[in-house]
């Protein structure tokens, strides 16, 4: 396998390569949901249930403009845009992303990630795919 992919959490994976790599990636974490403080068990329930779905929302179009930036510039997996139960993605108050850059194990892939002109290139576009996500989610940046 050779290129970028972006990840969005999902109960369900999107492929069984995927699955088992979120199986593997998680065993060493943890994750505890949100809390809000006097509230009974069912308002917490609701509560963190819309945003769970307003992080959902937010992590897909996060992930949109990720793939978008790297099209024109970077090598992208057949359909680029994944998603699995990966711990780190499950945080339930902001949209998250993982963004997988390449394969060690491809050595083109790790040719490129080894050349600073690549990594910057990354760079730029992940810079470009936040300032969209952003000016999109009318939210400016500082800077």
């Amino acid at each position: 396998m050779r290129g970028a992919s972006v990840y969005t959490h999902s109960h369900g994976a999107s492929d069984s390569q995927t699955a088992d790599l979120a199986k593997t990636e998680n065993s060493a974490d943890r994750y505890g949901g949100p809390l809000v403080q006097g509230a009974s068990p069912e308002v917490q329930q609701i509560l963190a249930s819309l945003v769970t779905e307003e992080a959902r929302r937010g992590s897909a179009h996060m992930a949109s403009a990720v793939v978008s930036s790297f099209q024109s510039r970077i090598n992208l997996l057949p359909n680029p845009h994944r998603h699995a139960a990966f711990a780190v993605l499950k945080s339930a108050q902001i949209p998250s992303v993982l963004v997988e850059m390449g394969f060690m194990s491809n050595r083109m892939d790790e040719a490129a990630l080894r050349q600073a002109g690549h990594r910057a290139m990354v760079a730029g576009a992940m810079c470009t795919a936040v300032n969209r996500y952003f000016a999109s989610a009318g939210v400016g940046l500082a800077g």
